[in-house]
């Protein structure tokens, strides 16, 4: 997972060690209040990891991803569901869960600068950390509801997730083991004027897919449009 704020790079390997990239020299970060992660985003001049025990976000000083504050960090407070990655959009900063995901603000001041917003929050989990994509100004995501099997959202939002996997992409998607969707790559891209969602799953049991949503054509014509590479 990588962000950067223009002059430097942090990259965070899941569950392993993070780095800092200034253009010249990578580093290790080492600082002692620096939690193993899973993620990193960047708002607001922040640096935003997600620690690999899902318990807490947690952000870096100021356009520096290699000092931290002992006590500069946040927790789900709606439901207690593990935090699964960070995802900054429309000057918010979106923490998902396994079940829901929380809106929180910058609200700056001394002490922890992200605040929860009131009354925002989507009753919609993010199932595979890396399966978050950028979509036209909001983005688009592989989860689910409280005990709800794996599809596809897009945020519409600050309180609604809109499906947007048919009943065929959710039976392909629903092949896969949920921790193989747990580990699903996706990305977004423009081609000849369509933006594109790609969702790649893979597996030793079944053959690997890739699914793919034409968010241009769909607005268009008005109904889901998938295919499959």
């Amino acid at each position: 997972s990588m962000a950067d704020n223009g002059s430097k790079l942090a990259i965070v390997v899941p569950g392993g060690k993070s780095y800092s990239y200034d253009g010249t020299a990578l580093s290790q970060i080492t600082d002692i209040d620096f939690r193993v992660s899973d993620t990193v985003s960047y708002k607001d001049g922040y640096f935003i990891f997600t620690s690999s025990d899902g318990a807490v976000f947690f952000n870096s000083e100021i356009n520096d991803p290699t000092n931290f504050g002992a006590l500069d960090f946040g927790t789900a407070e709606i439901d207690p569901d593990s935090i699964v990655a960070s995802h900054a959009v429309h000057n918010e900063l979106f923490i998902l869960g396994e079940e829901t995901i929380e809106l929180f603000q910058n609200i700056g001041g001394s002490g922890f600068p992200f605040q929860r917003i009131q009354g925002a929050n989507i009753q919609k989990g993010a199932h595979a950390k890396f399966g978050i994509v950028p979509l036209d100004e909001t983005f688009a995501f592989v989860g689910g509801g409280k005990k709800e099997k794996s599809g596809v959202y897009i945020v519409t939002d600050s309180s609604r997730a809109t499906k947007i996997s048919t009943p065929a992409i959710d039976n392909a998607i629903q092949e896969f083991t949920r921790d193989e969707i747990s580990d699903c790559l996706g990305m977004s891209y423009f081609d000849r004027g369509n933006q594109i969602a790609v969702f790649t799953f893979q597996s030793d049991r079944i053959p690997d897919k890739t699914i793919a949503y034409n968010h241009t054509a769909s607005k268009l014509g008005g109904i889901p449009t998938w295919f499959e590479f």
